[in-house]
């Protein structure tokens, strides 16, 4: 089926128009063979962007996501294993009994578990910055959309798709990935200068703001749907 679909060029020739979440995916599906031309980028977007921008910074770090290696979970358990920072860790996976033994070794770390979305945006406003170590590429985490509009901060690994969304000592900071001592230096650092990470909170929050509301989402589907529109007129 793929097979014929190629050789007629289904893909190229019977779709209007293609919407990709982040510029990086966009190029993936252009080096894939699809036309540039017909590929517009229009990220995701959450709802919760009646939250007050929260003023001061929370006192401690979180991890919210599925619990596998390719997460990164072996990086963050390793990167906390000499850090004397407070880590709340949200999620369940098939490493949920590693880091339930780590927990208990490390005073600093706790596992919640899997918490509503409720208690999940209600951990993030009280965080004070979000540990994203995952070794994927990820489309748009959801996660750091969330924590945007929560005005945290965002720790994350360098990979290109996530220097997109995170600008590195302006709405978060980057390491090398797959690196702990990487993950712990720039978690220490980040924790002990908490005017910088307050200033990268109030960045981010306004990256929510200019980028990941639910209106200006509405805004750019409702200018794709008309570009598709002129397009079949002419």
């Amino acid at each position: 089926m793929l097979g014929i679909h190629r050789l007629i060029r289904t893909w190229q020739n019977k779709v209007d128009l293609y919407i990709s979440l982040t510029e990086f995916a966009r190029q993936q599906f252009i080096r894939g063979g699809l036309p540039e031309e017909k590929i517009i980028v229009k990220p995701n977007f959450v709802t919760n962007n009646d939250l007050p921008n929260p003023s001061g910074i929370g006192d401690y770090a979180i991890y919210i996501g599925r619990l596998t290696q390719e997460k990164g979970v072996d990086i963050l358990l390793s990167a906390w294993d000499k850090l004397r920072i407070p880590l709340k860790i949200v999620g369940e996976g098939p490493l949920r009994e590693s880091v339930q033994e780590y927990a208990q070794k490390n005073t600093f770390i706790e596992y919640l578990g899997q918490v509503s979305q409720t208690a999940v945006i209600d951990r993030l406003q009280k965080s004070r910055f979000l540990v994203f170590p995952s070794k994927l590429y990820e489309g748009l985490p959801m996660t750091i959309l969330e924590a945007f509009s929560c005005g945290v901060p965002v720790i994350a690994s360098d990979l290109i798709s996530r220097t997109e969304l995170i600008r590195d000592s302006e709405t978060g900071t980057l390491y090398a990935s797959s690196d702990p001592a990487g993950l712990a230096a720039k978690a220490e650092w980040l924790w002990n200068h908490p005017d910088d990470c307050a200033r990268m909170g109030r960045n981010a929050r306004r990256e929510y703001e200019d980028k990941y509301t639910r209106e200006h989402n509405y805004a750019l589907l409702q200018k794709i749907y008309e570009q598709v529109i002129e397009r079949k007129m002419h």
